[in-house]
């Protein structure tokens, strides 16, 4: 339960040691909910619940600290490096967590970004010329609108 997070990942068969949930398990899902394992992409060991379910999917994590885990995630920052007592600290705001979207299909991740989603919005051309004619295009709340209009579309 690294990272603050409320899912722990518990099975009944002993046989399993744990380090194998965290390093080899992509995903649980318990028949209701998907808890994805954060290790593969982030580099810390913890699971964190994909909801809802649908063609593209949000979920929060905590940012990765290591920079090729963000450059495959298209992170738009650079870590924030700190000297603190004599040692580097790059823990970028140690509880604060990031938007991602998962495409399930695909399994690709992303951050949730301006940049991301227009990328994104490039299979839909007239979503994605309504998207960047928002005032407000890189406010979470847009994002997640046309994100809910992709959605929408892919359930058709």
């Amino acid at each position: 339960m690294g990272g603050g997070n409320d899912y722990k990942i518990n099975v009944e068969d002993r046989s399993l040691k744990r380090k194998f949930l965290y390093s080899k398990v992509w995903a649980v899902y318990d028949g209701e909910d998907l808890y994805l394992n954060c290790f593969p992409f982030t580099g810390v060991s913890y699971y964190t619940k994909v909801s809802p379910l649908q063609p593209i999917s949000l979920f929060t994590a905590l940012p990765p600290n290591r920079q090729e885990f963000r450059y495959s995630l298209g992170m738009e920052t650079d870590l924030d490096v700190e000297f603190s007592r004599g040692k580097i600290n790059t823990t970028i705001g140690a509880k604060k967590r990031s938007t991602f979207y998962m495409v399930m299909s695909t399994g690709m991740i992303k951050e949730l970004s301006p940049i991301n989603l227009e990328e994104l919005l490039l299979s839909f051309p007239s979503l994605r010329a309504e998207y960047m004619e928002e005032e407000a295009y890189s406010e979470r709340v847009t994002m997640r609108k046309y994100l809910d209009r992709v959605n929408e579309m892919l359930s058709k």
